[in-house]
C-alpha cells in the first residue's frame, strides 16, 4: 500500500513567560557643593534604563540604572535640578534555559522622596522589570493524501507565521552646537530623549532600520534671565542580521533609549555652547509572513480501515496595522497668579483596555500635563494637570475575535498662556493599533490506514436513492456509505459541495 502524504508546519508564538520582578530603589545623597541649597522640591522624576541582559542557561541576569533628576527650587525662587543615577543588577531564575526570545522591559512603579536637609534627598522606591520569553512553536499537519483509494477533506486558512526577533544596539555620540546666538549654557535643568523608527525592511536576510533620537533640553544661561530650550534631531541607521527571513517577509520594529548622558562642552573660545551626547539606543525587530494552504480536516479510505489523530489548531491572522494621529485640547486654568510663565512642559500618557460597544472599539486614557514654570511674584511652580481623552479606534474588521494590541504616546505638544490665568493645551497623541484574529481549526495530525483490514464491497446494488436533510454535507454522506465525493457529485450533476434544498441524492457504491 502506496499513500504519499503532505505536511507543513504551521508556526504560532507562545508566550511561554511572562512575569514582573520588583527591583527596589533605595538612596540618600547629597547635592554637590556648586549647586544652590534646596527651598522646595518642585519634582522628582524617575527614568529606568535597561543597560543588557544575558542569560546562561535558566540564570537571566539584567545590569540597568534608575536616573532620579530633582527639580526644585532655591533660596531666589530659581529653577535649579540635579541628576543622581543608581545603578542595579537583578539576576533571575528562569523556570527552562531555553525559553526563545526573551524581552525586557522597565517600568517605575512608585516613587517617594524628601528633602532631610538643604541639600540631601531621601529616596525609596520600585523598579518593575517585566520579563517576557517568546517562544515559536511548530506543529506539523497533513496538507494532502493520495492513494490507495484516500478521500480527504480540506480547508483553506490564512495565517500570519511568526519568524522571530532580532535585537540590536546602537550607539549614538554626538557632539552638539548650540544655535547661533544662543545663550552659552551655565547648567542643565532637564532633558529627555526620544526615539522613534521610520522605515523598517528586510533586504537579502537582514532588516534595514532608519530613525531619529528626538532630543530636547532645558538649561540656564548666566548671561540671560530665565530658562533656555534646545531641541537636536539626530538620524540613525542600523543593519541587523535576520537569518532565517527573506525577502517576502515583513517586519516592524521599536526602538527604546536604554541610556543617555548629556554634558555641556566648552569651544575653542571658552563658551559653553556645545554638548555632548552618549545615548545607547536597543532595537527590537519582530519579522512574519503572509501564509495560505489547505488543511486536511478529516479522511478515510475507500479500501481500508483508518485511524485519524486529529488536534485543535489555534492560529493568529495579521488583519491590519493602524496607524494615525489623534489631537487632544484643553483650557487648563489655574488659580489667579499662579502660573505667569510656562518654562517646560511635558506629557505622560496612561491607557486603559480596548472597549467595544456596539461593534465599535475605542480606547480611553489620561494624559498627564506636566508644567514647570514660574508664578506672579517670579517663584518657581510645578503643576501636574489631567487630560482625558477616548479614541474610537478606526477598525475595518467586524470579527468578534478580534484581538488588538494599541500603542498611544505624545508625539508632540504645545500650548499658548492665555489671560485668566488659562493655559491652552494641545497634545498630538501617535496611535498605533494592532489588529489581529484568531481562529481554530481541527487538523489531521496523522493518519494509518491499515492495509490487514480491507473493506468489504458493496454486494448486490450499484446505487442508493437518498433524501439528506438540509444540515446534512456530500462529505458526511460520502463517508457514511464509504463512496467519494466526485462520485456523488457526478452522479448527480452537482458542481459543488453544498446540496439543494428537497434534492434526491444517488449514491454510487462502491
Amino acid at each position: 500500500m502506496e499513500i504519499k502524504c503532505s505536511k507543513f508546519d504551521i508556526v504560532t508564538e507562545k508566550k511561554v513567560f511572562d512575569q514582573v520582578i520588583e527591583q527596589s530603589i533605595d538612596a540618600d545623597f547629597s547635592l554637590p557643593e556648586y549647586l544652590p541649597e534646596i527651598s522646595r522640591v518642585l519634582k522628582c522624576t524617575s527614568t529606568p534604563m535597561l543597560l543588557s541582559k544575558s542569560n546562561e542557561g535558566s540564570t537571566l541576569t539584567i545590569e540597568g540604572e534608575e536616573s532620579i533628576v530633582v527639580i526644585y527650587s532655591d533660596n531666589t525662587g530659581n529653577i535649579s535640578s540635579f541628576e543622581y543615577v543608581i545603578p542595579f543588577t537583578k539576576i533571575i531564575e528562569l523556570p527552562a534555559s531555553n525559553l526563545g526570545f526573551i524581552k525586557v522591559t522597565l517600568k517605575t512603579n512608585y516613587l517617594n522622596y524628601r528633602p532631610t536637609g538643604k541639600r540631601k534627598m531621601d529616596i525609596h522606591g520600585a523598579i518593575g522589570i517585566n520579563i517576557c520569553a517568546l517562544y515559536n512553536e511548530s506543529l506539523p499537519v497533513i496538507t494532502d493524501l493520495c492513494g490507495c483509494g484516500v478521500e480527504v477533506q480540506k480547508e483553506k486558512i490564512e495565517t500570519t507565521c511568526p519568524c522571530g526577533y532580532f535585537d540590536k544596539s546602537i550607539i549614538i555620540d554626538e557632539e552638539l552646537i548650540l544655535n547661533e546666538g544662543a545663550a552659552p549654557i551655565s547648567s542643565i535643568i532637564r532633558y529627555k530623549a526620544n526615539a522613534n523608527i521610520d522605515e523598517c525592511k528586510i533586504i537579502s536576510g537582514k532588516i534595514i532600520t532608519k530613525g531619529e533620537l528626538c532630543l530636547h533640553t532645558v538649561y540656564l544661561s548666566e548671561e540671560v534671565k530665565g530658562c533656555q530650550k534646545f531641541d537636536a534631531i539626530i538620524p540613525f541607521t542600523q543593519i541587523i542580521d535576520a537569518a532565517g527571513t527573506d525577502d517576502a517577509c515583513n517586519c516592524e520594529a521599536d526602538v527604546t533609549v536604554s541610556s543617555i548622558e548629556l554634558k555641556p562642552r566648552a569651544n575653542s573660545a571658552g563658551d559653553v555652547c556645545m554638548l555632548n551626547l552618549e545615548a545607547k539606543l536597543c532595537i527590537i525587530a519582530k519579522t512574519h509572513c503572509e501564509q495560505s494552504f489547505e488543511i486536511i480536516t478529516d479522511t478515510f479510505s475507500t479500501l481500508y480501515e483508518s485511524e485519524q489523530t486529529t488536534k485543535d489548531v489555534y492560529y493568529n491572522k495579521l488583519l491590519e496595522i493602524v496607524e494615525e494621529k489623534f489631537i487632544c485640547k484643553k483650557a487648563l486654568e489655574f488659580t489667579e497668579g499662579s502660573l505667569s510663565q510656562v518654562v517646560d512642559m511635558w506629557c505622560e500618557v496612561q491607557t486603559g483596555p480596548i472597549k467595544q460597544v456596539d461593534g465599535a472599539h475605542s480606547v480611553s486614557g489620561t494624559v498627564t500635563v506636566c508644567i514647570l514654570g514660574y508664578d506672579s511674584d517670579e517663584t518657581a511652580v510645578y503643576f501636574e494637570k489631567p487630560l482625558d481623552f477616548t479614541y474610537p479606534c478606526k477598525i475595518k474588521s467586524t470579527d468578534e475575535n478580534l484581538t488588538i494590541i494599541p500603542s498611544i504616546s505624545a508625539s508632540d505638544s504645545s500650548y499658548i498662556l492665555g489671560d485668566a490665568d488659562k493655559l491652552e493645551v494641545r497634545v498630538e497623541l501617535t496611535v498605533k493599533n494592532e489588529v489581529y484574529v484568531e481562529k481554530r481549526i481541527t487538523a489531521v495530525t496523522d493518519t494509518n490506514f491499515c492495509e490487514d483490514k480491507k473493506k468489504a464491497s458493496a454486494k448486490g446494488y450499484a446505487l442508493v436513492i437518498y433524501y439528506p436533510t438540509d444540515s446534512e454535507h456530500i462529505w458526511d454522506i460520502a463517508k457514511r456509505y464509504n463512496t467519494s465525493v466526485d462520485s456523488i457529485k457526478k452522479a448527480n450533476g452537482l458542481e459543488c459541495d453544498r446540496i439543494p434544498d428537497g434534492k434526491m441524492l444517488l449514491i454510487p457504491c462502491v
